[in-house]
């Protein structure tokens, strides 16, 4: 008897671990906030979509997370959901490494980039 209910329990709490929500899930911000976090930085290059990657048609949407330190600094970029080419993580990965901030505490931030084709 007591067995069963260890292993109840055990099985209960991984369930619950299970339906917890990942850490590595990209942050949704408000129009509100993003506007506030706009405010915070100092520069902000958009990533290279380089000419081969779009006659290729290389598209796609990804979420990475930026660590800035107390200088403003990106000191580590994060994949939180590949755009599914690497190429394009690593253009993406390149600009979000050039950005500045002002200085101030260190934080985290979470950043959606897409590569999309626009008609002409």
């Amino acid at each position: 008897m007591l067995r069963l209910l260890v292993l109840s329990l055990l099985l209960a709490s991984l369930t619950r671990l299970a339906a917890a929500p990942s850490s590595d899930a990209p942050r949704h911000y408000t129009g509100e906030q993003w506007q506030a976090i706009k405010a915070r930085f100092i520069d902000t290059p958009r990533p290279d979509y380089y000419e081969s990657l779009r006659r290729r048609h290389i598209t796609g949407s990804g979420a990475f997370r930026l660590y800035i330190d107390a200088q403003g600094r990106v000191t580590q970029v994060k994949i939180l959901q590949s755009t599914g080419h690497r190429e394009l993580d690593a253009t993406a990965t390149a600009a979000f490494r050039n950005w500045r901030a002002k200085p101030g505490p260190a934080w985290d931030l979470d950043v959606p980039a897409t590569f999309a084709m626009t008609q002409r």
